[in-house]
């Protein structure tokens, strides 16, 4: 036997009703926001806690993106992810979001995110535009249409809740999973392996990544460095920006020459080899003496020497012989000279941390304190420079 449903007929309800139905909704949950308000301790401990849980959360909490400007300088800049964000929301609390008002055009998506604090009734509404077509205006394929939709509404996303949640609180949950993401424990070239094993693994041109960096090679990398590299492992990984977008290939008109530790060609090989700038070890140092041919007797085999006493060639020092030097001098250390030149002294580091000993310092920092050495030195000895 065979029973019939009868399926009663739907009811529309009218605008007005819908929006009341809203209205009571948003209404009640602002209600149980001021009867549970939020403790900021509370947030900060909690977020503190999940954000630096294990490096590789905490390497996903900072993104780093390159910008080419008109000039054609490329710009790396940084800031919260959307891994972050999300973490933040969770743990500050009587928060509501939403993501929607997807539209699309042949070469464009836009996508709208709303925030509101129900605690203190503050909304935020924030739009961002994706590009779906190629420099040409051929449109993407559907995968990759869908890829840029689902990225432009998380970057929609994040920064709806980054305009609702003060960013002061934000800042120090970000600078401490920095110090987590270097590698709690790790020594500097442990942190570096790590690194460089991600962009073997990402199969980028290295030359590419030392451009945008602004280094030589894997030799001039310092701890910052590497900050910057786990945002870009971080903004590749969340889909905000291709592989080609964070190192842009180095055209072939201005294709700087780079080379690895071995000395090897890593682009242009046809290019000569370096002038070697020490001279060979069986070439005798040039000196003034040496052009007269010594006269009188040569010397027989034990007898005294007739030879002039040649000066010794003062030796080249490096910059951070030269600093060593600079603090010997002042009778300081290397923990003082950090805090000289940290961001709480000169400023010649945004940061203090990961630096153990000279040879980690940035030379753009070294030189600068070898530049301005009377007020480094001041400074060491607790003087105004």
């Amino acid at each position: 036997m065979t029973e019939r449903i009868q399926q009663a007929p739907l009811e529309v309800l009218p605008a007005e009703a819908t929006e009341a139905l809203t209205r009571a909704e948003v209404d009640i949950q602002i209600a149980t926001a001021h009867r549970f308000p939020r403790s900021i301790e509370t947030f900060e401990k909690r977020a503190l806690t999940m954000a630096t849980r294990d490096p590789e959360i905490a390497g996903s909490c900072t993104y780093t993106l390159t910008r080419r400007e008109k000039s054609g300088e490329v710009k790396i800049i940084q800031g919260p992810s959307i891994r972050l964000a999300e973490i933040a929301a969770v743990c500050f609390q009587n928060l509501r979001v939403a993501v929607g008002g997807i539209s699309r055009t042949a070469t464009t998506v836009t996508v709208r995110a709303m925030a509101h604090d129900l605690e203190n009734n503050v909304a935020v509404s924030i739009e961002k535009m994706g590009r779906t077509s190629y420099r040409d205006g051929t449109p993407y394929n559907d995968d990759m249409a869908i890829m840029v939709a689902n990225a432009t509404a998380s970057k929609a996303r994040r920064d709806a809740l980054l305009a609702v949640i003060p960013r002061s609180l934000i800042a120090g949950i970000q600078e401490a999973a920095k110090k987590v993401a270097a590698g709690k424990g790790e020594s500097f070239d442990q942190r570096k392996a790590r690194a460089l094993a991600w962009l073997k693994g990402l199969k980028v041109e290295l030359p590419r990544v030392w451009a945008v960096l602004g280094v030589k090679g894997e030799a001039d990398l310092t701890i910052e460095h590497l900050h910057l590299l786990n945002g870009f492992k971080t903004a590749i990984a969340d889909e905000v920006q291709t592989m080609d977008q964070a190192f842009p290939p180095i055209t072939a008109a201005a294709k700087p020459i780079f080379r690895s530790v071995g000395g090897t060609l890593a682009t242009g090989s046809q290019e000569p080899p370096p002038q070697t700038l020490s001279p060979p070890p069986t070439a005798m140092p040039h000196h003034p003496l040496a052009e007269k041919p010594q006269e009188g007797p040569i010397p027989l085999e034990g007898g005294p020497s007739q030879k002039p006493v040649l000066p010794e060639v003062p030796k080249t020092l490096t910059a951070n012989e030269a600093l060593a030097g600079m603090l010997k001098d002042a009778g300081s250390n290397f923990d003082r000279l950090l805090e000289v030149m940290g961001p709480n002294g000169l400023g010649l580091l945004s940061s203090t941390d990961g630096y153990a000993q000279l040879e980690d310092l940035p030379s753009a920092a070294v030189e600068a304190c070898l530049k301005g050495r009377k007020g480094i030195l001041k400074a060491l000895k607790g003087q105004k420079p």
